[in-house]
């Protein structure tokens, strides 16, 4: 039994969407998109804040009115957590660790 020829090359089947990804992948490039992704992590900060030490992943509360205001006391609790955080001198706090 001989070995049946192999074709060479193969096939690539572009996306009704290849247009846009390859615009996306263009604007990606641009020094504005870099400055933005620079902005990002600032700005991912203070939701991941309200989910990791708030509990804004899940609710106590039955109802929107109730999750709503909920939620608003946890945003309102890290507000207030943040300003004390910019307000307090650090430099002239000597704490030691415990």
């Amino acid at each position: 039994m001989s070995k049946p020829i192999a074709k060479v090359g193969r096939a690539v089947n572009k996306g009704d969407y290849e247009v846009e990804y390859r615009r996306m992948r263009a604007k990606a490039q641009t020094s504005q998109f870099a400055e933005v992704r620079r902005e990002h992590p600032k700005v991912e900060r203070k939701p991941a804040e309200l989910v990791r030490r708030h509990g804004a992943r899940r609710t106590r509360y039955r109802g929107r009115w109730k999750v709503l205001c909920g939620q608003l006391l946890a945003a309102t609790a890290a507000n207030v957590k943040r300003i004390v955080f910019l307000l307090t001198d650090h430099d002239t706090m000597n704490l030691e660790p415990i």
